[in-house]
């Protein structure tokens, strides 16, 4: 079936701008096995092509929903990056490749993270593996030695990047709910009713239950659901000011 965007054409005409067909790509998002057939895009004249990964703000984004293709263009851009530091800071200045570290690659591995956050454990697995090269690189030891990299991230004082990942998601959630962003959350998890007792704060949210691990996995449920377990002593629950 052939679609031209003929709405597209007027906006163009009507702001008085022109998009370039050749820089222009069509991404359909479900995750069904077997997806509907594909309509033709024209766009003054010209088709436009179909894709299944498009990268929006530096974010890969699959057709399918799934991040298999951000995080190994992450970690490939993060390894590019470790090359570099240890190319050009000497092996002895520990600190400085450790400071080169969070500075240069932490902030690729972690970028947009609440869009892609909470991982499959193979996906995550291939971050964590990143930032443990990065530990072998600060104090010049090879792959091939038995130095055990958990003590070197302990030497190091680096949490894993899981763990940062929830902070980040549990902050970001925190200021939905005290509306210090434009969010709402409303439509996607409401407030729980539910009694309070000593265990439960009470800023809680109802979560329901989902029958695909994919929905479970979604920012908003899985972030509130770890937001209901945070205990009534965290500072996540102040409000601010």
């Amino acid at each position: 079936m052939l679609f031209r965007s003929h709405s597209l054409e007027q906006w163009e005409a009507d702001w008085d701008m022109h998009f370039n067909p050749s820089k222009c790509e069509v991404i359909r998002f479900s995750r069904k096995r077997k997806p509907a057939s594909q309509r033709v895009y024209t766009l003054h004249d010209e088709n436009i092509p179909h894709v299944s990964t498009i990268k929006y703000l530096g974010v890969k984004i699959q057709s399918d929903l799934r991040w298999n293709a951000h995080i190994d263009y992450t970690t490939s851009k993060a390894s590019s990056t470790l090359g570099f530091i240890t190319r050009t800071i000497p092996p002895q200045s520990t600190t400085l490749r450790a400071r080169a570290y969070k500075q240069l690659i932490r902030p690729i591995l972690e970028y947009a993270s609440c869009s892609f956050d909470p991982l499959p454990k193979t996906q995550a697995t291939k971050l964590e593996a990143s930032q443990r090269r990065a530990a072998r690189a600060v104090f010049n030891i090879p792959r091939i030695s038995h130095t055990s990299t958990t003590a070197l991230l302990n030497k190091l004082q680096w949490e894993p990047l899981s763990d940062r990942r929830l902070n980040r998601r549990l902050a970001m959630f925190r200021a939905m709910h005290f509306g210090e962003i434009g969010v709402d959350i409303e439509p996607h998890v409401k407030p729980s009713t539910a009694r309070v007792t000593a265990r439960r704060h009470n800023q809680q949210y109802a979560v329901t239950h989902h029958n695909t691990k994919a929905h479970m996995s979604t920012f908003f449920i899985d972030t509130s659901k770890k937001w209901n377990q945070l205990g009534c002593e965290s500072r996540l629950l102040c409000s601010p000011g």
